[in-house]
């Protein structure tokens, strides 16, 4: 009897040690998946999605694989070999960290009269943020802020169009922007419809327009040849293929509304299937937007809705050559799709490495489902 109370602590510790034990080796297989995931989502840049497209998903999971990593590195940093094991490929990872995640390492000269600044920015139509109907006011608004920036270049992705005899986008747009020169993509005049079209637009004179055609008569993008008073550079307006979710993007937004359990499988289960799809035909549009960028007689800069991370295939492929007028500018995820709370950064502006990168702005203005983008550059 008077041995129960020193078998009861026994029986405590006994367990406490059980559990301990039991702790370690779940924290130690998180730890070996989490590595697992990370080094596959390092290697997803260099992964063609058509041929392995689970990679293009880790890829898209790769800050929060980071972050997880690093907790997981923290909880186990009493055990030195798995320290170790797990700080080799967060080191590896930490310049793609800082393509997601900005810090303001890079100082550039500003304040040159030789200075242009080029604008990115999907309108979604000018239906606002949400998923409401063109409408003309927005097209204005969208208008006057661009006219109060001023920009020598502006991209416009999903342009709100019609034909002439049915809508007046095309009235407002040679109208109420203050650029003279206005190179459009082709859209379909006899559709009632409306078409989405891109918009390049700027003051300077144009020598050469044209588009990028993909399968059949698909477009994923135009370029314009614009002679600035120190040369020409090739302008490409990309717009890469969409996941086109519709009530999935409730995953994007849990603050504003929660899925039903019953909807929620049923929900991830659809988005996978569209980024799959849309991975694998973004692969090949970015291939195409790559060949035609290597045969670019002049420097080139492109600018768009990529709809793919830095930690893509696309992203890679484009930016070959280039640099990202976002690395190492400003603070923070700066997201540029405005409906997730996820931070993706899908809009790019990437500038050939013959011309000298400024700042970059992220501009969290609620017009559209994006947010624009800008960068400065200069010539060499």
């Amino acid at each position: 009897i008077r041995l129960q109370p020193a078998f009861s602590i026994l029986k405590k510790i006994d367990m406490y040690l059980k559990l301990k034990k039991l702790y370690l080796y779940s924290i130690k297989l998180s730890g070996i998946i989490l590595i697992l995931l990370l080094v596959l989502s390092l290697c997803a840049p260099y992964i063609n999605p058509y041929y392995f497209w689970p990679a293009a998903l880790a890829g898209l999971a790769f800050p929060i694989l980071w972050a997880a990593t690093f907790v997981n590195a923290l909880l186990l940093i009493k055990h030195r070999f798995w320290l170790l094991l797990m700080l080799v490929p967060m080191i590896a990872g930490l310049p793609m960290m800082l393509r997601h995640y900005n810090l303001p390492l890079k100082k550039s000269e500003t304040g040159s009269k030789n200075e242009y600044t080029i604008i990115s920015y999907n309108v979604h139509g000018f239906a606002g943020p949400g998923n409401g109907k063109s409408n003309y006011e927005k097209q204005v608004q969208v208008h006057h802020f661009l006219n109060d920036l001023e920009p020598a270049v502006a991209c416009m992705q999903e342009y709100a169009m019609k034909d002439r005899r049915h809508a007046r986008y095309i009235d407002f747009l040679n109208s109420g922007l203050n650029l003279s020169h206005k190179h459009l993509s082709d859209f379909d005049r006899s559709f009632k419809g409306t078409s989405y079209t891109y918009v390049t637009s700027t003051n300077y004179p144009v020598l050469q327009e044209g588009t990028i055609f993909t399968m059949e008569t698909d477009i994923c993008g135009i370029y314009t040849d614009i002679q600035f008073p120190e040369g020409t550079v090739r302008v490409y307006n990309i717009h890469l293929q969409s996941v086109k979710l519709l009530d999935e993007k409730q995953l994007l937004r849990p603050d504003k509304q929660l899925p039903s359990k019953e909807n929620i499988f049923h929900y991830i289960r659809m988005t996978v299937s569209k980024l799959r799809t849309a991975y694998r035909i973004r692969s090949y549009q970015a291939l195409a937007v790559s060949e035609s960028i290597r045969k670019s007689p002049y420097p080139v800069i492109v600018a768009g809705d990529f709809n793919d991370t830095p930690a893509s295939f696309a992203y890679r492929v484009i930016m070959d050559g280039m640099t990202d007028a976002a690395y190492l500018q400003n603070r923070g995820f700066n997201r540029t799709y405005a409906q997730s709370l996820y931070p993706v950064r899908i809009d790019h502006i990437l500038i050939s490495d013959q011309l000298i990168p400024g700042n970059y702005k992220r501009y969290k203005i609620w017009l559209s489902d994006h947010f624009p983008v800008s960068a400065s550059f200069r010539f060499k």
